[in-house]
C-alpha cells in the first residue's frame, strides 16, 4: 500500500526515479540535489496506508566492492 501513489509523484523537485527495493519493504529513490522534499513525499504516502516510514538520505558509493584473493591455507606471505 503507498506504492502506486509513489509512483505517481511527478511534481516534487528532485525524484528522478523510485523503485521497490528487492520483495521490499524498503523503497530507493534517485534524487538529484540535496532536496529533503522527495523523502519527505515518500514517507507522506506511506503514512496515508497507517505504514510507519522513515527517509534516509543515503551517500553513493563511488569506489565499489573491492575483493582481495586471501593467502590460501598454510602458504607464507610474499615480501614485496
Amino acid at each position: 500500500p503507498g506504492f502506486a501513489e509513489i509512483l505517481k509523484l511527478h511534481n516534487i523537485p528532485g525524484i528522478l526515479g523510485v523503485a521497490l527495493s528487492g520483495a521490499g519493504p524498503a523503497v530507493v529513490a534517485f534524487c538529484s540535489g540535496r532536496n529533503p522534499e522527495a523523502g519527505e513525499a515518500i514517507v507522506a504516502c506511506f503514512r496515508r496506508h497507517n505504514i510507519e516510514a522513515t527517509a534516509l538520505r543515503l551517500p553513493i558509493d563511488e569506489q565499489g566492492l573491492v575483493a582481495e584473493r586471501l593467502p590460501e591455507p598454510g602458504a607464507t606471505a610474499e615480501v614485496q
